[in-house]
């Protein structure tokens, strides 16, 4: 089932959708106090944090693998560092992660490694061109 209640509850319209403003919201949501048990009501409301819930049962930060990002603040600059990012691949994990940082379920934090693009089509190879269409610059 698709609970668009909680969803926009955890990524009102108009409010931060960053990353820790959603963690925030739903730690306040479900405070019962570790995050397997918060994932586990979560994936019991709403399906899509099924592998949110799966990760957090044996989460270790030496998996979180790479992040996939795109810039929306300078989406023309291939490397920037500044501005807002979407995450176009590990929305589960890094929930998880965030989540077990702002419950004190680690050590500490760790960064983590993102790669930046601006085409992802080898991602969603149904977005590639027709192989005859060339654009000019």
């Amino acid at each position: 089932h698709n609970n668009q209640r909680l969803v926009d509850k955890l990524t009102p319209t108009g409010q931060s959708r960053e990353l820790k403003a959603v963690t925030d919201r739903i730690v306040n949501e479900y405070p019962h106090g570790s995050p397997i048990s918060i994932f586990k009501h979560l994936s019991d409301d709403e399906p899509w944090f099924d592998g949110c819930f799966i990760l957090s049962a044996r989460f270790d930060y030496r998996l979180l693998g790479e992040l996939k990002v795109r810039s929306l603040t300078h989406p023309e600059k291939k490397h920037s560092s500044q501005g807002s990012f979407y995450l176009e691949d590990g929305n589960h994990r890094v929930l998880v992660y965030s989540v077990f940082l702002r419950l004190g379920a680690l050590k500490g934090y760790e960064s983590v490694r993102a790669i930046q693009s601006l085409d992802w089509t080898h991602i969603y190879p149904w977005a590639q061109e027709p192989q005859n269409s060339q654009k000019e610059y």
